[in-house]
């Protein structure tokens, strides 16, 4: 009943870097500050209004017509393939689209890294609950690319966050997506706070 929800520290400090690369940082879901939670909660709003995700429909349905397109190629009935792999696909397009306002096309194609990095930031969460994980010999290729992969991810975030930052510089209409939404809790934080926008990034990414 109380609208405080207390985090605890201990836990949100384990996430906040992944063996060493930052990783949710500071964002919506591990930030302990209530006021400063409860400030970006309320900036985030809009980007869930009902109003708003109806207007989301077209993307969805889009989205999953190209789905079942591609599951028409696949099933000759014949070969096997990854269902939780191709839902993860078009839940990550979906995504991108709606809430950051890029095309990933990670249905379409196979080579995309982006869906592995996340495969893989997810596995390194679990696996870094064991104690000293870091230093067993048998688990550093593991580590080495979950770090890669929360590297590849903040990097992709850097650079969506540059593009719409520079088309509303240049007097682009803002689209009220998640991203928007991030950029303009950082105006008003008046602290131009690079790594915490992508901290929120991440979340929205990786929750997502």
């Amino acid at each position: 009943m109380s609208p405080q929800y207390p985090k605890d520290r201990l836990v949100y400090d384990r996430i906040f870097s992944l063996f060493g690369e930052r990783f949710l940082g500071n964002g919506l879901v591990t930030v302990c500050n209530h006021e400063h939670w409860h400030k970006q909660r309320r900036i985030m709003d809009p980007a869930f209004s009902r109003t708003y995700l109806i207007g989301l429909m077209e993307t969805f349905n889009e989205k999953a017509e190209e789905l079942m397109e591609k599951l028409e190629e696949m099933a000759d009935g014949k070969k096997e393939f990854s269902m939780l792999s191709m839902m993860c696909r078009v839940t990550m397009d979906i995504i991108a689209k709606v809430a950051f306002g890029f095309e990933l096309n990670a249905l379409s194609d196979d080579q995309m890294p982006l869906p592995h990095a996340v495969t893989m930031v997810l596995e390194g969460l679990t696996k870094s609950r064991i104690p000293l994980i870091q230093y067993m010999p048998g688990k550093q290729k593991l580590i080495k690319e979950v770090r890669e992969s929360v590297r590849l991810l903040r990097r992709v975030g850097k650079e969506c966050i540059d593009r719409r930052r520079e088309a509303l510089q240049n007097g682009k209409e803002a689209t009220l997506d998640i991203l928007t939404q991030i950029l303009k809790g950082d105006a008003l934080e008046e602290t131009r706070d690079d790594e915490n926008i992508l901290d929120n990034f991440m979340t929205f990414f990786v929750a997502g």
